[in-house]
């Protein structure tokens, strides 16, 4: 598929209800992050759905959180510090949450918290219900953390993942 002049940076795929006028009708959907935009594709026909301005730098990453009381959300992160939560129905940008300093790269959940990583070398929890702020991992990387992983394990205390520019990976104990 031909993205035009667009660069992609990120991709997800989700089910979702889409339409208008009472009319929905459940759809693979294929959201790609770019420099700036999210393209949504359809995941059969390949066709392009949409596509917004979703920040006002590179889309690093998405990712698909579902909660009992809002239904489905996609979180998104950027270069642009921000954080935003998606409703995938319409494409409307929800909430934009602030708090990193610099560029989000990464992005991981637990069903409970969104945990994010960037540029600033911190690592942060916000709510999965309300996009609130929870709490920030005291980070021992000495560099930008690049990337994020939820790791469940079989005692039930799962495990997060970080992957930093200082050539290391932290295990955090949840």
């Amino acid at each position: 598929l031909k993205l035009g002049s667009a660069l992609p940076f990120c991709i997800l795929c989700v089910r979702v209800c889409l339409g208008s006028s009472g009319k929905f009708q459940e759809k693979t959907a294929v959201w790609v992050g770019t420099e700036q935009q999210i393209i949504v594709f359809d995941g059969v026909s390949r066709r392009k759905i949409s596509s917004f301005e979703a920040h006002l730098r590179p889309v690093h990453q998405m990712i698909l959180i579902t909660t009992e009381a809002l239904g489905d959300r996609i979180w998104s992160c950027s270069s642009d510090q921000t954080i935003k939560c998606w409703r995938p129905s319409d494409m409307q940008c929800e909430r934009v949450i602030e708090g990193h300093h610099t560029r989000v790269f990464g992005l991981a959940t637990d069903g409970r918290f969104v945990w994010s990583c960037g540029w600033d070398r911190s690592i942060m929890a916000w709510s999965c219900h309300t996009a609130q702020f929870v709490r920030a991992l005291d980070t021992r990387h000495n560099d930008a953390v690049a990337g994020l992983l939820l790791v469940p394990t079989p005692h039930g205390r799962d495990q997060l993942w970080s992957a930093s520019w200082d050539k290391s990976v932290i295990v955090w104990n949840l």
